[in-house]
C-alpha cells in the first residue's frame, strides 16, 4: 500500500527486540507511520487531541494532552507493561530538514530507560520540500501522497545504554552527538522554542528580495554601500542602504561590520555551520547589528546566533 501511495521505505540493520525505546531525528509528519512499517512500535503525539484524528494518524492517545511531567508518568505506566510494543520517540519535537543539523534533544525522553535505540531517518522527494517550517501537518501530507514519489532510509545503529551516574541531559547529548555524526551534520543547541521564534520571525519580517531601493540616497551613502558590500556580498544593497540610513556614519559603520564578522566567525566556530550556507541568516544579523548600533535593539553580546543558522537547519 505505502509504494502505491508513492512512499518507499528502505532499512540497514534491524531493531533491537529487548529495546523498549528507539530515538530517531524528526524529518517530517509521517515519521511514525513510515517507521511502523518496518517494526512494530507505537509514537505519543505532543500536541494532537485523543479522538478519531489522533488514531488516524497513528498516534498512541494518552489521554488529554497535560504536562511533561503527566506524559512521561503514562509513559512509563506504558513501558511497564509488557505486552505493549516499543516506543518511538523523537527528541527534537519538531522537523528539520536533516541536512545541516539537529535541534538540541530533549532529556526526557531519556528518562524513561537506560536503554534506547538510536536510528537515523533520510528522506528525500524530487521537486517538492519534504517539510516547511511553519506548514500544517495536512499540507504536508497532500504532498506526500500527491508527489511522485517520497524515499525514506532508515538506518538502525546500536544499542545505548546509560553510564554510571550519567544524567539525562548528559545521555540525550551522546546519543544527539551518535545520531548526528551517522547523518554526517552536526548537533547544535538550538531548541524547538529557537525554531519557533524562527517560524515567528519568517512571517513577520518581509522576503528580501521584495525590499526597495531608496527613492534618492547620497553620493556619499552609496559609496559607503559600496564599501560595506564588498564585505558582506550576502547582504542586499537595499538593506545595506536602509541600515545605513538608520545608523549613518563611518565610525558606525565599521563598527556594525566588526560585530558582524565577529558573530559570523563565532556562528561558524560554536555552531560549525558556515554563514554562506544561511539563506537569510546575513540579513537579519546585520539587522540586528545595526539595531544595536542605534540604541533601539538587543546589544551585540545579547544577539543569539541561531538568527544566523537555525533557518538552514530547518528550512529545505
Amino acid at each position: 500500500m505505502s509504494s502505491v501511495l508513492g512512499v518507499v521505505v528502505s532499512q540497514a540493520g534491524q531493531s533491537d527486540p529487548a529495546v523498549r525505546i528507539f530515538i530517531s531525528n524528526h524529518v517530517s509528519c509521517i515519521d511514525h507511520n513510515v517507521l511502523s512499517l518496518l517494526t512494530t512500535c507505537s509514537s505519543p503525539s505532543l500536541s494532537c487531541s485523543p479522538g478519531f484524528l489522533c488514531w488516524a494518524r497513528g498516534f498512541l492517545e494518552l489521554g488529554a494532552p497535560g504536562s511533561r511531567t503527566q506524559l512521561q508518568e503514562s509513559l512509563k505506566h506504558y513501558l511497564s507493561q509488557s505486552g505493549n510494543p516499543p516506543l518511538l520517540l523523537f527528541p527534537e519535537e519538531e522537523t528539520t530538514n536533516g541536512l545541516v543539523g539537529l535541534l538540541c534533544f530533549s532529556s526526557w525522553p531519556f528518562s524513561l530507560s537506560d536503554s534506547v535505540q538510536p536510528l537515523t531517518l533520510q528522506a528525500r522527494r524530487p521537486l517538492v520540500s519534504l517539510a516547511v517550517a511553519g506548514a500544517p501537518w495536512y499540507v504536508e501530507l497532500f504532498w506526500t501522497l500527491f508527489s511522485l514519489y517520497t524515499v525514506y532510509h532508515v538506518r538502525w545503529l546500536p544499542p545505548v545504554c546509560r553510564s554510571p551516574r550519567e544524567s539525562d541531559e548528559d545521555f540525550a547529548s551522546r546519543v544527539q552527538t551518535l545520531l548526528a555524526r551517522s547523518l554526517g551534520v552536526h548537533g547544535t543547541s538550538y531548541t524547538v522554542a529557537d525554531r519557533a521564534e524562527y517560524v515567528k520571525r519568517r512571517r513577520k519580517d518581509p522576503p528580501p528580495h521584495n525590499m526597495q531601493l531608496p527613492s534618492s540616497t547620497s553620493p556619499a551613502t552609496s559609496r559607503m554601500a559600496q564599501r560595506v558590500k564588498e564585505v558582506l556580498p550576502q547582504v542586499p544593497l537595499p538593506v545595506i542602504l536602509r541600515d545605513l540610513g538608520e545608523c549613518s556614519g563611518d565610525i558606525t559603520t565599521a563598527q556594525s561590520i566588526s560585530v558582524y564578522r565577529w558573530n559570523v566567525s563565532h556562528c561558524a566556530g560554536t555552531r560549525l555551520m558556515q554563514p554562506s550556507l544561511c539563506a537569510d541568516g546575513p540579513i537579519r544579523c546585520l539587522e540586528a547589528v545595526s539595531a544595536s548600533c542605534c540604541g533601539h535593539g538587543p546589544g551585540a553580546s545579547e544577539m543569539p546566533s541561531f538568527v544566523l543558522c537555525v533557518g538552514h537547519v530547518m528550512e529545505v
